[in-house]
């Protein structure tokens, strides 16, 4: 049961705040592994696992209190980091801050603003470069994968595409990702990844194809997935 619980809040952990997350637990091995296992069975496997909110809905509310505690930058950034992965936009996390203001004061609303701002910056510096220097922008191309899910396993395949989308952050190439829920259809899952060339993107495509995470999806997949390959028409 035990072990359980620590693979849900893993899995969880990687689906939310990537590598930024697994870096934290990792850092705490060598002095307090009990204290790292905590942190993954308990808020990870326990809290974050339960089906009263979505995870966009939970890390609003993480952004919130991180911010309004005021000591917690570390926390707040990678937390920032995973609220953006789960499809909080940029926008919303700076109005999350500002409401902290009214509730938490202006020192803790400032010091958030400034950790949301080391988050952004730090992530338009990947996707300038898309994990390389060489990278441009008329190289960057965008694969538009398009998935319909069979009814009844909506709630599973997207957990699985998330992984997937929290997955391919290691791969070279990797510059960013989108994942869009069709509110009309639940089980149509559109997602949007930029890449550094087409040659990474099929190259990923071709080393991840039979992971684990993608046996899994498969079968709940309604037909086999679309996927497109585009690029941005600069002269528009």
């Amino acid at each position: 049961m035990a072990q359980d619980r620590y693979q849900q809040g893993w899995e969880k952990l990687k689906e939310i705040d990537g590598e930024a997350g697994e870096r934290v637990i990792e850092s705490l091995k060598d002095i307090a592994p009990d204290l790292a296992r905590y942190t993954i069975e308990f808020p990870f496997g326990d809290v974050y696992s339960r089906a009263g909110l979505d995870l966009k809905s939970r890390e609003i509310a993480t952004v919130a209190a991180l911010t309004a505690l005021g000591n917690a930058t570390p926390q707040l950034k990678v937390h920032i980091h995973g609220a953006l992965n789960v499809g909080c936009s940029r926008q919303e996390i700076v109005e999350i801050i500002i409401q902290m203001a009214v509730y938490a004061g202006f020192p803790a609303a400032l010091n958030g603003m400034f950790a949301a701002k080391e988050v952004f910056q730090e992530r338009d510096k990947v996707a300038k470069r898309g994990n390389c220097p060489m990278a441009s922008a008329e190289n960057v191309v965008t694969v538009v994968w398009n998935t319909w899910l069979k009814p009844g396993v909506e709630a599973e395949g997207l957990r699985l595409t998330r992984r997937v989308w929290s997955d391919m952050r290691s791969f070279d190439g990797y510059v960013s990702h989108q994942i869009f829920i069709d509110q009309d259809a639940p089980g149509h899952i559109i997602a949007l990844a930029k890449w550094r060339s087409r040659v990474d993107a099929d190259a990923v495509r071709e080393k991840y194809k039979d992971s684990e995470t993608i046996r899994q999806l498969t079968p709940l997949l309604a037909r086999p997935r679309d996927r497109w390959v585009t690029r941005e028409d600069f002269s528009a």
